[in-house]
């Protein structure tokens, strides 16, 4: 009997995510920015705005931190961290992480409480031209993101 529970736990436990902590995350993140920086000769600089938080249900508990590269700068590959596309912003909760390329993103309450993460991207997104904005929305459910499947 015991043999069988192992089995059918196994795959539970070999598949499972590590969880690594919101601030252990962003300092590993901003550590691999310094050493990109510091590969074209730089040193990373922080605006001091690349950090933002939501606390959605105002129970004092950071629901949303998001890491944007857009507030890295390198003074010597200014283009490392963006670009005319967009730049990576770090989406992060306790339980889960999304790495996404947007050129901006905004946070909204819809549907009455549904937390919503508007990106705007760049047209290709959706197969246009790259001028025009194509808008791609992320909800989060229990800590979850809840991200749309490519059409």
């Amino acid at each position: 009997m015991k043999y069988v529970l192992l089995f059918i736990l196994f795959p539970a436990l070999v598949l499972a995510k590590p969880t690594i902590s919101t601030e252990d995350r962003i300092a590993n993140l901003i550590s691999k920015a310094e050493e990109n920086c510091a590969d074209y000769g730089g040193i990373l600089e922080l605006s001091g705005d690349e950090i933002t938080q939501y606390d959605f249900d105002q129970d004092g508990e950071i629901d949303l931190t998001i890491l944007n590269e857009i507030e890295y700068i390198c003074p010597t590959a200014l283009s490392l961290f963006a670009g005319n596309g967009g730049q990576i912003f770090h989406f992060m909760t306790d339980i889960d992480y999304a790495r996404e390329f947007a050129r901006s993103f905004e946070v909204i309450d819809a549907f009455h409480g549904v937390s919503v993460i508007l990106l705007t991207e760049h047209g290709s997104s959706c197969g246009t031209f790259g001028f025009i904005t194509c808008i791609r929305a992320i909800t989060i459910h229990e800590g979850h993101f809840l991200k749309p499947v490519n059409f």
